[in-house]
């Protein structure tokens, strides 16, 4: 069978769903940021689909866009800095990686809080990332500097 039989076999039903959603994407607005779609359908897989859903959306997504993950243009680095942007945003992490070396700053005017300290250190071991230094809490000189809560790591 040729690719173009194949393409033309599409089920109807995912032709119907992919135009009613291009139909409503042009209805909120005909120029809509990539952004904004990403952000709409991850809201709408979480919240309609269940979380638990995600993995196997992201499988069949990326199977029928033709991506293999090692292909992904998302590296490892920027992986681990997006699940802590994304977990750890009310704290305003600043996330640095380097040569995989991290250091993640949290401009927050406080310690976090111990449960997200934690989720900090899981995402890092998830990655097989190692701590080499954390500091969870924050100090003022005035006239001088602030020092925010901050954590350094290695990815293997």
């Amino acid at each position: 069978m040729k690719l173009k039989d194949l393409i033309f076999e599409e089920n109807n039903e995912v032709v119907a769903a992919a135009k009613a959603i291009n139909d409503a994407i042009i209805s909120v607005d005909d120029s809509m940021h990539y952004g904004v779609f990403a952000k709409a359908v991850a809201h709408i897989l979480k919240d309609e689909y269940g979380p638990h859903n995600i993995k196997p959306f992201m499988d069949e997504f990326h199977a029928a866009l033709g991506v293999n993950e090692a292909d992904n243009n998302l590296d490892l680095e920027s992986k681990v800095k997006g699940d802590l942007i994304k977990h750890l945003a009310e704290y305003k992490p600043h996330v640095r990686i380097i040569n995989k070396l991290g250091k993640i700053s949290f401009l927050h005017k406080d310690s976090l809080p111990e449960d997200a300290w934690k989720k900090v250190e899981d995402i890092i071991k998830q990655y097989g990332g190692k701590i080499t230094n954390s500091s969870n809490w924050y100090d003022e000189e005035p006239g001088e500097r602030n020092i925010y809560p901050d954590i350094k790591f290695e990815i293997s």
